[in-house]
């Protein structure tokens, strides 16, 4: 293929986004209307109409696959050059700025990643040192309850874009909101709401109105803060009741927001987060900290190392900028806050930069990971002049499948359509007829049989097996589905991609591996995290009865697991067994660790070596049938040192 012949294949929208190189362009684009073909197009165009080189031009995604993909198409166009565009992700971008210039980054130092049991190790010691009184030390069975969480809070406030000092300030603005907002609320809203309750909210709604007034935006967020999310909510639902003249709505506003203290009074379910993630504020700088003097930085590192060092640097800021002329970013939508950040520290040297944007808000499959459509409805915003195009030309389905989707979609209160009335309605450019039909069943067994024998069916009336497909949510469903198909007689051809190490042995031999080194290192917290979930399986064939009293042992004597565990006589062999592992992981190559944890090494192994080395039939479907990737794992990881 080349250029000029794709070219004449677009259609109008998509050629206006092709053809409009310069300046800022949102394209709202649903499923199947050519969202790859046009960022390579536009690459392509780009090159042809600018003296611009392949090197200068950004491509953002969220997947490797993506990225590869979008390489492959604009190699197909214009040749070897795609091959020099910079295509990431937003993290594999950060990482490559990091090593490009790394005399912006730990003062020149070489960093190492951190795993899991490093930043688990972190945090336990910063809790070890926390006062007394902190909440965030309370514990539970010798262990650290909020552990997982404070891990977790860490990296949304990094996905956040925020750095500690920052999540300090915005927390701090919002106690300060609370604070002088709640004396009213407790006044107003702490009786039964009455219509009575509905003139008095006008007064909470004025003092709110004024303390958003003085309540400005900090100049690290774009974000509306505390005050103004709580004030139009109020005023939206205080409208409606007075509107109604009922006060349903008051009492709905009531719920979403307040809840009362341990005293019982009324308080503001914000007031209650923000103080305990003030305290997990705290634990984040004290975090950032010991990371750095430990040489180890994280996941989200990447994107939040990176903003630091371009505000920090103006000549950094000014080389990047210069060096990427042209920034293009696809699945806009999926965006959280630290990439939005990214983004504009790249583009700001103008009101009207040369970026393009490409998103639908209608799947965002990113959104745990801080993603928010607001990133779409704020772009415009940011960009006053920007340019939007809609693509509603599908080429992937029929009418029948567009229309039932677009009733669908129609019912989500947070897209764009609903926000600036966008045209998004996709309208069909196949021709071949489609249907859908919903099936209602009683139960799974009947809805599986059902679908076999519609295959069946259609079998016996001369269809091509390869014409039918079988699609659902995941490969659990599919396997419970198999038993029906066969008992149709259907011969089926069943692909499935298995990842090896995020299959469920392999995850517990993790699990495992992350005990023994917590056991060498002394690192009671990361035991209690992972040692109660490994004997849990069946695979170690301990009884219910005999964890419950490990717990219950670890709970009263406060005792970390691994020490209640001991205590038990019959558990003795387990316990040596497990400190050998722990040694042995010190010094010795991860090949014969692994080959120790498997039961490969010693004919004295416990159960779980037994199930997961088992190639008996017998074997329950809840041991470890992944055994037979096992060599493959142990051929790429021999040599690596533990």
């Amino acid at each position: 293929m080349n250029f000029d012949e794709e070219y004449q294949k677009l259609n109008p929208a998509q050629a206006a986004a092709v053809d409009q190189i310069d300046g800022t362009v949102m394209v709202i684009a649903g499923p199947g209307t050519g969202k790859t073909q046009l960022l390579a197009m536009r690459v392509a165009n780009i090159l042809k109409k600018t003296d611009t080189g392949p090197g200068s031009i950004l491509c953002l995604t969220f997947t490797e696959s993506a990225a590869t993909n979008m390489t492959e198409r604009m190699a197909q166009i214009f040749g070897a050059d795609a091959y020099r565009v910079a295509v990431h992700t937003f993290h594999s971008f950060g990482s490559e700025i990091i090593g490009r210039y790394p005399e912006y980054f730990y003062d020149g130092a070489v960093f190492q990643p951190a795993g899991e049991l490093t930043t688990l190790e972190i945090l336990d010691e910063i809790l070890s040192d926390l006062a007394h009184d902190n909440p965030l030390t309370a514990t539970m069975n010798g262990g650290w309850t909020y552990l997982s969480e404070l891990a977790r809070t860490i990296s949304d406030f990094k996905k956040a874009g925020l750095a500690p000092s920052e999540v300090s300030q915005l927390l701090t603005q919002n106690l300060a909101f609370t604070a002088g907002i709640t004396p009213l609320l407790r006044k107003i809203f702490s009786d039964k709401i009455t219509l009575a309750t509905v003139e008095a909210a006008g007064e909470l709604l004025q003092t709110a109105e004024k303390a958003m007034a003085e309540t400005p935006r900090l100049p690290f967020s774009t974000e509306p803060t505390l005050a103004e999310i709580f004030t139009h909510s109020l005023a939206r639902h205080l409208g409606e009741a007075k509107t109604t003249n009922k006060t349903k709505p008051l009492t709905e506003w009531k719920k979403l927001w307040t809840t009362k203290n341990p005293h019982g009074e009324l308080i503001l379910k914000d007031d209650k987060l923000s103080q305990k993630l003030l305290f997990a504020s705290e634990v984040y700088a004290k975090y950032t900290d010991a990371m750095t003097a430990r040489g180890f930085y994280d996941f989200d590192d990447m994107i939040l190392r990176v903003i630091a060092a371009i505000e920090k640097n103006p000549d950094l800021r000014a080389e990047l900028q210069e060096t990427f002329q042209y920034v293009l970013v696809d699945e806009f939508q999926d965006t959280n806050d630290a990439q939005m950040r990214l983004l504009r520290t790249l583009t700001d040297y103008d009101d009207n930069p040369n970026l393009l944007v490409v998103g639908d808000d209608d799947q965002a499959i990113y959104r745990f990971q801080g993603a928010d459509i607001s990133n779409i409805r704020q772009f415009a915003t940011r960009f006053p002049t920007l340019t939007v195009i809609s693509l509603s030309e599908n080429y992937r389905s029929g009418a029948a499948i567009l229309d039932l989707a677009g009733n669908v979609v129609s019912q989500i209160s947070e897209r764009l359509t609903s926000a600036d009335g966008s045209a998004k309605q996709l309208v069909k450019k196949v021709n071949f007829a489609s249907k859908v039909r919903r099936i209602s069943t009683a139960t799974r067994e009947a809805e599986y049989d059902f679908i076999a024998q519609e295959i069946r069916q259609l079998l016996d009336t001369g269809v091509d097996p390869s014409e039918i497909a079988v699609i659902s949510r995941n490969h659990k469903q599919l396997e419970r589905l198999l038993p029906f198909l066969a008992a149709q007689n259907i011969a089926i051809d069943y692909e499935r991609r298995r990842d090896v190490l995020g299959s469920e042995p392999i995850q517990q031999l993790i699990n495992l591996g992350l005990v023994a080194e917590a056991i060498a290192r002394g690192v009671p917290a990361v035991i209690d995290e992972y040692l109660p979930q490994v004997l849990a399986h069946p695979a170690w064939q301990i009884a219910a009865f005999d964890l419950w009293q490990i717990s219950l042992n670890a709970h009263e004597k406060r005792l970390n697991w691994l020490d209640a565990l001991s205590a038990e006589p019959k558990f003795a062999p387990l316990v040596a067994w497990l400190q050998t592992v722990a040694q042995l992981s010190q010094n010795e190559p991860l090949e014969n660790i692994l080959d120790e944890l498997i039961g490969f090494a010693s004919p004295a192994s416990p159960a779980w070596c037994e199930t997961f080395s088992s190639s008996d039939p017998s074997v329950s479907e809840t041991s470890y049938t992944g055994a037979p990737a096992e060599p493959s794992l142990r051929t790429n990881l021999s040599g690596t040192s533990g």
